[in-house]
């Protein structure tokens, strides 16, 4: 006989597909599936062993066969029961091997119509996200370097691709995070600075071709520049005393001569400008004053007359301050009121042609949108409720919908939200766990696949995530709309469409990626819309481009070239397919490759209509990507 297990968390959910409520357990090393009779009552437990103690667990379609699976924490990882229907399990697989996995949620992170999970780990400042490749797998998390201050991005070293410098560990220091050229950032070097170091600016101050870092020293009333020597390495720095104690600083290009000034927010009331002469070595400063105790101070051209103005957040005052650039020195212009204010973005929000605001206001624990109106005034628009002690709002078009998007961080839940901008002035939220502490972030695409992606550093151990965005694998090329090779007929799609020639149902198909392109672990998936309704398309694999635009073929452009290989053929619905599906091998196994490089795909398909020529097929855009290990 057995002792009576004690339950851990129990979710009740149908999971016999039989019209009633039933109940999954877990208890130590063990899932519990209880079936309801259909009155209410249940009888003897199913039960199924997962091999190690089990913690949360959810309940969700994680396979795409349409019935609930099960999914929970264990001391090895993430594991799986898949149900193989009416309720039955199968055999416990683990899916994720994360020890120490506490808690997790599913949702679907990247938009591509499957569930993937955030795991949050015990004891350590480690964001775990995990893509799923509608097949019920999922990529290894995105492991971090280290830091734990506010990031920011560039290409320090010329090779392409974004890097990152972040504040601390040890302390008075800052690190330089190199990108391997696959969106992993590692050590490449730690500079000292002044005590306390609270912001970092990155460009190109001396105009010699390579990004320079500004690091505002608060603890030593000084702003240091850091000058690139060409490699992404720093000299030592050249330090400029700001007596009133520094907050945050900024560079751009303030009196319009073409090179960048430094804009310096200067704790004791008053906003410091540095003119640069175009060699990196800043003038005598002119200060203006402000309200008391400024935190950041963000440029932007918020009144569009082709000069930068300033942005500046007084928590203690429950102020933005908005100064205008007049002849490049700066004007009070609004003060507006808004609880506990630590960050300020700037973007058109609303399409409508004007610059908004979005505001982290951290007491509240929301993030509050500014709209401003044809009188170059603010208003207060809706405010969005996040997760505990928003610290920064970043802005950044996450789902590729052509749409702002709004980023928080968040320090009090150690977390980051995402708030997806659905249009007309409506915003939702999404939230990710993030560890224990996350100080500030950036956004950039590290992996070079089209979309941003999030680097977000630990506040306590130093920890520095690195979130991938799925959301896009790969960049649209040879399209059919007239800025690549001819389409046979004339029939050229919309500029900007990034679709093949159009079709006989006058649209130009669309092929598009998501999911991590990773030979280890590909999650890769191919879409294709804007096919005639039942269509059959073939999805095709090259290692080049056709030409410099693409060459007539059929109704359409042939794009992908070189060494071709077929992935499979589909049957469309609706006009549009997808590969793989379920339980169809991943692109890079049936595109057999082994080595990373670039790739490039299309899709043909019958187009039976009389259209165009008499060859009865077209084929979408031509889709690059980078084939990464």
């Amino acid at each position: 006989m057995f002792s009576t297990p004690v339950l851990r968390v129990v979710v009740a959910t149908d999971i016999d597909l039989d019209g009633d409520v039933d109940l999954v357990a877990s208890a130590e090393s063990l899932v519990l599936v209880y079936s309801n009779s259909g009155s209410g009552t249940f009888g003897t437990p199913a039960v199924s062993i997962v091999g190690a103690a089990s913690a949360n667990v959810e309940v969700v379609d994680f396979d795409g066969d349409l019935d609930p699976d099960v999914l929970l924490c264990t001391a090895e990882g993430v594991t799986l029961l898949a149900n193989v229907g009416g309720g039955l399990l199968a055999p416990a697989t683990i899916v994720t091997s994360s020890p120490g996995s506490a808690w997790i949620t599913a949702a679907d992170l990247d938009l591509d119509g499957d569930v993937d999970l955030a795991t949050a780990i015990t004891g350590a400042d480690a964001l775990l996200v995990h893509e799923n490749s509608a097949a019920g797998f999922f990529a290894p998390p995105i492991v971090a370097g280290t830091g734990q201050g506010r990031p920011a991005l560039a290409d320090l070293d010329g090779d392409l691709d974004l890097d990152a410098v972040v504040i601390g560990p040890p302390a008075n220091a800052f690190k330089v995070l190199r990108n391997d050229g696959q969106g992993a950032l590692q050590i490449a070097g730690t500079y000292a600075t002044g005590t306390a170091p609270n912001w970092v600016a990155l460009s190109d101050v001396d105009q010699d071709g390579d990004v320079d870092a500004v690091v505002s020293a608060g603890g030593v009333l000084r702003i240091d520049v850091y000058l690139n020597s060409g490699s992404g390495s720093f000299a030592v720095p050249v330090g400029y005393p700001e007596p009133g104690g520094t907050t945050s600083v900024a560079l751009g290009d303030l009196d319009g001569d073409g090179d960048l000034d430094l804009c310096i927010a200067v704790s004791s009331g008053s906003l410091v400008v540095r003119s640069n002469p175009g060699n990196g070595v800043f003038g005598a400063p002119v200060s203006v004053a402000i309200p008391s105790q400024p935190g950041a101070v963000t440029l932007a051209d918020v009144d569009l007359d082709g000069d930068l103005d300033a942005l500046t957040t007084h928590r203690p005052l429950d102020v933005v301050a908005v100064h205008a650039n007049v002849g490049g020195a700066f004007v009070p212009a609004q003060s507006i009121s808004v609880s506990s204010p630590r960050s300020v973005a700037a973007a058109d929000l609303d399409a409508d042609g004007d610059v908004d605001l979005a505001v982290a206001s951290f007491e509240p624990d929301e993030l509050r949108v500014l709209w401003r109106d044809g009188a170059g005034n603010y208003s207060a628009g809706p405010s969005v409720a996040v997760a505990r002690g928003p610290i920064e709002v970043a802005i950044a078009d996450l789902d590729l919908d052509g749409r702002p998007d709004l980023v928080s961080c968040d320090l009090s839940s150690r977390s980051v939200t995402l708030v997806r901008n659905a249009g007309g002035g409506v915003f939702d939220r999404e939230t990710r766990i993030c560890g224990a502490g996350v100080w500030g972030l950036a956004l950039g695409d590290l992996d070079a696949d089209g979309d941003p992606d999030l680097v977000v550093p630990g506040a306590s151990s130093g920890g520095t995530a690195v979130v991938r965005n799925a959301v896009a694998s790969g960049t649209s090329f040879c399209n059919g709309d007239g800025s690549a090779a001819a389409c046979p007929c004339g029939n050229s799609s919309a500029l900007g469409a990034n679709a093949g020639c159009l079709n006989s149902t006058l649209v130009g198909a669309t092929l598009r990626g998501s999911g991590s392109a990773s030979i280890s672990a590909d999650h890769l998936v191919l879409r294709v819309a804007g096919m005639p309704a039942t269509a059959t398309v073939l999805y095709f694999q090259g290692t080049a481009a056709v030409g410099a635009g693409g060459v007539a073929f059929g109704d359409g452009l042939r794009c992908a070239g070189g060494v071709v290989r077929r992935l499979g053929a589909k049957a469309s619905v609706a006009g549009a397919s997808q590969y793989p599906g379920p339980l169809e091998q991943a692109v890079s196994v049936r595109g057999l490759v082994t080595v990373p490089g670039e790739r490039t795909y299309q899709a043909w398909y019958r187009n039976a209509a009389t259209f165009c020529t008499a060859s009865t097929f077209n084929l979408t855009n031509g889709w690059r990507l980078l084939s990464r290990l």
